[in-house]
């Protein structure tokens, strides 16, 4: 598999990188710039020659295999960048702001030089460490610094500067493009700076962005069939530009940024905005490499099953119109971005792509790069009981009930209807999505896929049928074949306002409890793609409240369970993080995704676009009967802040008791799945050190370990002192880190929790029960003072 240093080689890109030859023409400027963290090795004056590499045209790169086609259908083909004078084939005047670090091998820095303003070609020198190994960083930060500082930035802190990215795009001045180069192994001699193998060197600094241009044909025969282009769009784009983006192994090979990085749209065309571009569309984007996939012999199979999913992509929106004036078809054109051969996937630094498509037929049975959208309602014949969480196979269909529910009065929904009559204003006429995921992290595939029209259709992804019979509704939900996500969809009354909603869990786990059949060791056996938990404590012993039963393996709308493995990738460890929820709420919000604070817009609508959660202050809301109950149901999305309860404004009564504990049975606003509820507080009785040696950082079971460097702990609950041998899904449970909100605010990714349905009077007010596993380790397992103002992670026992 080739990686993308081998894709660099070509054009003398890696002369670029890693080679130096030193340029003694041009004016000399002497810096005197002091030292952070000076070094206690000697001091030697370096005189260099600074300019700027050539931009790279993609299509110059000699292909093996091109990474266009020519199709009859969707011809996609690579071509020289224009040779115009644009801003893409431009240099800056001057090295505006530039600045030099120099590291060690270790990355620890060296000296930092301010080297302002400089002219390309001219001689500058400055003072470095004379060392036969180390490490130079080059940052030219543009005009007007579009870049931050790397001013006492480790090598690893470089991670954490990034360009103003509203500048870079809308650059038509490039002086303003920052520009940067990694010198990852060079030595000083004699005030030269030299590869290691000893050749001088040139510094040619590389521009930080990467140039699209994309122009397409839209056929006349398809105008004429009555097909028409509805949206042009980039998506998957790394929203940060990063000088030195975070590299990481991945089957694809190494790529960056990494799977967890915050990925947004380019751009959405549509209406005028489609019609001015006039077939051609320019942007500036981060640069996105996202490995080689060898798999791929042809660009016709440049699709979602086999590229990387972080890989950037064009789309075209092609409708058709029927006679009677309505969309009768949807195709989606989808062409992953690259190098010119076909296993590429990197767009990098410094380069110019060039992409011309044409859109010749709507032939999408024999092209699998194109994609019709089932604008069939949906009408699913697979009933299951209703509870406000639905785990969901990929690939499935579900109906249920809405009426119904597994914990209301007589198994009805005592907020919608008594059992014989519908509460007023309860009647359903409508089903929408309200949120969904991707099935990897901010890219990907919407795991339950677009809907017919945001606005006013979504019936081809949940449907309802019946809406005004108690007992023949039904709801239909079907989520499409991903990697799995969340979802929540909601029913509306024809005043369109929500009168309840639903969380699907799209999981291939399937967890089996214990039943007079099956015993614990048989539950896990059968448990599909994961494992059931009793914990060692005496909860899960005999009298214990939970003999019988057992604990999921993950948190709620977690995508994994189980350890990982010491090298798992970070996203694999972000997946089991899961979503965390407000005490007493049954709608889950998303917490941390890639173990920071920083989460934002990750959840989209039923046309794909990102979305925000909503906090409201408590105020604000109006009240019935004194509290935001019905507020709430009709708000599943929304946060409420301004308050240390979301209930009542009040931590001095009971009276949110009932939404969560009800003397140990499942309430109506229980957010588990069927046969699954938040559990007591029980389940971590006599966890300790004796029962529960954690995960090491280092990756060794020891007494007093600490917390995994990528964030979690390891248990044994094999019920025996010590390690378990061999370690398995079985006798270990994982319990990832995770950020809680704080009046809305995601805060302390790193910190470790986990909640119980129980309440208590602490020091005068109602908190709920939490354990908190990351710093103390549960040698002090149970804590008293959860505000239901603050959301937390939970995991389900069986009911």
């Amino acid at each position: 598999m080739a990686s993308i240093g081998h894709k660099l080689e070509t054009k003398g890109v890696i002369m670029t990188l890693l080679s130096l030859v030193l340029i003694s023409t041009g004016c000399e400027e002497q810096i005197d710039s002091p030292a952070v963290n000076p070094s206690e090795e000697k001091m030697i004056e370096v005189t260099l020659n600074i300019g700027f590499a050539e931009e790279i045209d993609a299509a110059s790169f000699f292909p093996t295999t091109k990474s266009g086609n020519e199709s009859n259908t969707f011809d996609v083909q690579f071509a020289p960048y224009p040779k115009t004078k644009t801003v893409a084939n431009n240099h800056p005047d001057q090295l505006y702001n530039l600045e030099v670090c120099q590291y060690n091998t270790e990355g620890v820095l060296l000296q930092y030089k301010n080297l302002g303003i400089v002219n390309p070609g001219t001689n500058v020198s400055f003072e470095l460490n004379n060392l036969e190994d180390c490490q130079l960083f080059f940052l030219a930060r543009g005009s007007g610094n579009v870049a931050g500082s790397i001013n006492g930035k480790s090598l690893d802190g470089l991670n954490d500067v990034i360009a103003s990215s509203e500048t870079i795009e809308k650059i038509t001045d490039i002086n303003q493009m920052p520009y940067f180069l990694h010198l990852e192994k060079v030595k000083i001699v004699d005030g030269k700076l030299q590869s290691i193998d000893g050749k001088d060197a040139r510094i040619l600094m590389k521009r930080l962005a990467v140039r699209l241009s994309i122009s397409w044909e839209f056929s006349k025969t398809l105008v004429e069939q009555n097909y028409s282009l509805r949206e042009v769009r980039l998506f998957q784009k790394p929203k940060q530009y990063s000088i030195r983006p975070k590299r990481e192994e991945t089957k694809w090979g190494i790529v960056y940024p990494g799977g967890l990085t915050d990925f947004i749209d380019g751009f959405r065309l549509t209406g005028s905005g489609l019609s001015s571009a006039n077939g051609h569309y320019e942007v500036w984007v981060p640069a996105n490499a996202q490995g080689s996939a060898s798999i791929i012999t042809s660009s016709n199979y440049r699709t979602k099953e086999y590229v990387n999913p972080a890989t950037s992509y064009i789309e075209f929106v092609v409708d058709h119109t029927a006679v009677n004036g309505q969309n009768d078809q949807r195709l989606y054109y989808r062409t992953y971005l690259g190098g010119n051969t076909t296993t590429d996937l990197n767009l990098v630094e410094n380069t110019n792509y060039h992409w011309i498509v044409k859109i010749n037929t709507a032939d999408f049975i024999h092209d699998p790069r194109i994609r019709l959208l089932d604008q069939t309602p949906v009408k699913s014949t697979n009933i299951v009981p209703a509870a406000n969480c639905f785990m969901m196979v990929p690939g499935t269909n579900i109906c249920f009930n809405p009426y119904k529910h597994t914990s209301g009065t007589n198994e009805w929904n005592y907020q919608l209807t008594d059992g014989n009559t519908l509460n007023v204003d309860k009647t359903i006429t409508d089903v929408k999505v309200i949120w969904q995921t991707k099935d990897a992290g901010t890219v990907g595939e919407l795991v339950l896929g677009y809907a017919i029209d945001q606005t006013t259709n979504h019936k081809n992804l949940a449907n309802i049928e019946s809406g005004n019979s108690l007992n023949d509704a039904r709801i239909s939900v079907k989520a499409p074949v991903t990697r799995g996500g969340n979802a929540l969809v909601a029913a509306y009354n024809s005043n369109g306002t929500i009168v309840w909603s639903w969380h699907l869990w799209i999981t291939d786990y399937v967890p089996r409890g214990i039943t007079s059949s099956i015993n614990y060791v048989e539950a896990q056996k059968r448990t599909r793609n994961g494992s059931v938990h009793q914990y060692a404590g005496s909860a899960f012993k005999t009298g214990g409240m939970y003999a019988n039963k057992v604990m999921m393996d993950r948190n709620l709308c977690a995508l994994g369970g189980g350890f990982p493995g010491k090298n798992a990738s970070n996203l694999e460890f972000g997946n089991r993080i899961g979503y965390i929820y407000y005490w007493g709420r049954k709608d889950p919000f998303f917490g941390s995704i890639d173990g920071t604070a920083n989460e934002k817009d990750v959840i989209y609508n039923a046309d794909g676009e990102a979305i925000s959660l909503e906090c409201v202050n408590y105020s604000e809301i109006p009240k019935t009967d004194g509290n935001t109950l019905a507020w709430v149901i009709e708000h599943p999305k929304d946060i409420i802040i301004g308050t240390l309860s979301w209930y009542n404004d009040s931590e001095t009564t009971d009276a949110s008791v009932f939404l969560w504990d009800n003397q140990g049975k499942k309430t109506l606003y229980d957010p588990c799945p069927d046969g699954w509820m938040i559990p007591d507080k029980s389940v971590v009785n006599d966890i300790n050190t004796a029962n529960a040696y954690w995960f090491n950082a280092n990756g060794n079971f020891v007494q007093n370990g600490s917390s995994h460097t990528k964030g979690g702990r390891l248990y044994n609950i094999s019920g025996t002192p010590g390690i378990p041998t061999p370690q398995t899904i079985h006798n270990t449970v994982w319990f990832p880190v995770t950020a809680w909100r704080g009046n809305g605010v995601l805060t302390q990714p790193d910190q470790g929790y986990l909640g119980f349905r129980n309440m208590t009077l602490y020091s005068g007010y109602y908190r709920f029960f939490y354990s908190r596993y990351s710093n103390n380790e549960w040698t002090n397992n149970l804590q008293e003072g959860g505000r239901t103002g603050e959301s937390n992670p939970f995991r389900c026992v069986q009911e």
